[in-house]
């Protein structure tokens, strides 16, 4: 406001200290961060005329004794503090419901006047503005005073919808929304909030045997439904099988060798790698299983060029522990169904001699339940454990050829949370890295990432 109306910025200086006092208190409270969430939300962010954090500032300039009370100050105490800043204050609420078609505010409170007016005529513009943003919500405590009552819309509004981009989660999945037996109780109402708060999140699971839209399906079907819309697996779901799949197309030169490891038997993650860059994946030679013979081969072959591109060989896992069996697109055979010696034997031979090892994942086991034995964990191998093998083999020429591409990974900085902060942003969040929630139930992968 002051922006749009500069010639007021003097008339107000004998409000200056008393503002600047105000402005510490509701920055500490969090309201003009709450203020600007909503504002945000309704669009007024990035407008030529008017920017939402001074839009939310000439808001909280209104709130009066409804501030008062989230401070705990009551109004005599305010009122001492700055006479002048309450008549405005009062004066520009009664403006405020006018603007929403609603005069109560206006008709109950009692005139007041005031030698500065800091809020002038507003353009039509700004009127839509502050109309949208009050919309919404007729729910105002009765205990607060007639002139307030605009105000305390908009704050219960904002409180409401505080996190609409001033906060953001990242949520995993796996041990945090689900069990194997089905969804754990209170993710049903979380979906819920986030969806009708219009809270910007992304379910980010370390999973390497499915994709977002696998992700999505599951979350479609009893017993893992979430009530509501369905889930937007372009918009609110990422993976590690997909940030694998991007670290692939982004670092597997032409030509390359690739041994895939998978524990999924519909080759999902090839489909995915021919969609993303067919031209490049047609230059690969993709084995799902190799012979003893050709192990070797390719064992010799990544020695001899272990610090060039030209002839690069690659183990990819895409697994959550178990295998399944995926056709050779060579022989037509069946690949790897389990692990066993002669798995870890043929991975060995070319992560030793100077293949490049990369993996979806570090979690160690994958969490199961015996209703057998109730309050007991039963822990099921997961990538980690198999990766931590294979670490062991490389160590120590070769760990600059380890990536893992999972939350808690060196590549996942880029691949996992740096995909799932620009699917945030796309969702209309604009804080910082501090502003976002990390909801998991892992130490070493999910809050380590």
């Amino acid at each position: 406001l002051r922006r749009a109306s500069p010639q007021s910025v003097h008339a107000m200086s004998p409000l200056n200290e008393a503002r600047q006092r105000w402005r510490v208190r509701l920055e500490g409270a969090g309201l003009l961060d709450a203020l600007s969430g909503v504002l945000a939300a309704c669009e007024v962010q990035g407008t030529a005329s008017v920017d939402a954090a001074v839009l939310a500032e000439a808001a909280a300039d209104v709130t009066s004794r409804f501030i008062v009370r989230l401070l705990g100050f009551t109004p005599a105490a305010c009122a001492t503090r700055g006479p002048s800043l309450r008549s405005h204050m009062a004066s520009a609420a009664g403006r405020m419901s006018a603007w929403k078609g609603s005069s109560a505010a206006g008709a109950n409170a009692a005139p007041v006047s005031s030698a500065v007016d800091p809020v002038p005529q507003a353009s039509p513009r700004l009127r839509s503005c502050v109309q949208a943003a009050v919309e919404g919500s007729e729910a105002i405590p009765c205990a607060l005073s007639p002139s307030a009552r605009s105000l305390g819309t908009i704050l219960g509004l904002a409180m409401a919808r505080r996190t609409v981009s001033s906060v953001a989660l990242l949520i995993d999945l796996d041990g945090t929304m689900y069990s194997p037996q089905g969804l754990l109780p209170g993710a049903a109402a979380l979906y819920e909030r986030l969806v009708s708060s219009h809270i910007p999140f992304v379910f980010l699971s370390n999973t390497g045997a499915k994709a977002r839209q696998g992700v999505s399906d599951k979350l479609s079907r009893e017993p893992f439904l979430l009530p509501g819309p369905a889930v937007d697996a372009n918009r609110h779901v990422w993976t590690a099988a997909d940030a694998q799949v991007q670290w692939m197309v982004d670092k597997v030169p032409r030509g390359a060798r690739v041994l895939v490891v998978s524990g999924a038997s519909n080759e999902f993650w090839r489909s995915m790698l021919e969609h993303r860059a067919p031209e490049l994946v047609s230059t690969w030679t993709i084995r799902t299983s190799l012979s003893e013979a050709q192990a070797k081969r390719w064992a010799a072959t990544a020695a001899m060029h272990s610090r060039s591109d030209q002839g690069a060989v690659f183990v990819a896992f895409f697994l959550d522990g178990s295998l399944a069996s995926s056709v050779d697109p060579c022989t037509g055979e069946q690949g790897y169904t389990d692990w066993s010696f002669d798995v870890i034997k043929k991975a060995s031979y070319l992560l030793m001699h100077g293949a490049n090892f990369v993996y979806t994942a570090d979690d160690s086991f994958n969490p199961s339940a015996d209703p057998e034995y109730p309050g007991l964990v039963w822990p099921l191998p997961g990538p980690g454990m198999f990766a931590a093998m294979m670490r062991k083999v490389m160590y120590p020429h070769s760990l600059d050829k380890l990536h893992c591409v999972g939350k808690g990974g060196a590549a996942g900085c880029e691949y996992m949370m740096g995909k799932a902060l620009a699917m945030l942003r796309a969702q209309g969040f604009t804080g910082g890295h501090a502003r976002v929630l990390m909801v998991g139930d892992r130490f070493d992968t999910d809050i380590r990432a």
